[in-house]
């Protein structure tokens, strides 16, 4: 979010920070291009290859989830996949 829209927020409630953005492969995927994929993506970094994309975007940055982040993201993640099978 751009600083000019942040600033005019009030903030109700804050809660424990978790990566908003996640992606995911397909388990039909092969390894080889699973591992060719997270490579690739986690080198579109805001200090490489995507600086511009997040200078103009406002992310933060692009990182590997943590297994801290993936238990907290876990309920989530089961509503989700319900809501796909529906």
């Amino acid at each position: 979010m751009s600083p000019e829209i942040k600033n005019k927020l009030t903030i109700l409630a804050s809660t424990e920070p978790v990566p908003h953005m996640m992606f995911m492969a397909s388990p039909t995927i092969s390894e080889k291009e699973y591992k060719a994929l997270r490579e690739a993506m986690l080198e579109f970094t805001a200090s490489g290859p995507g600086r511009e994309f997040f200078e103009k975007s406002g992310y933060g940055d692009m990182g590997k989830i943590t297994e801290k982040e993936m238990q907290q993201l876990r309920p989530y993640v089961k509503i989700l996949q319900q809501r796909l099978k529906q």
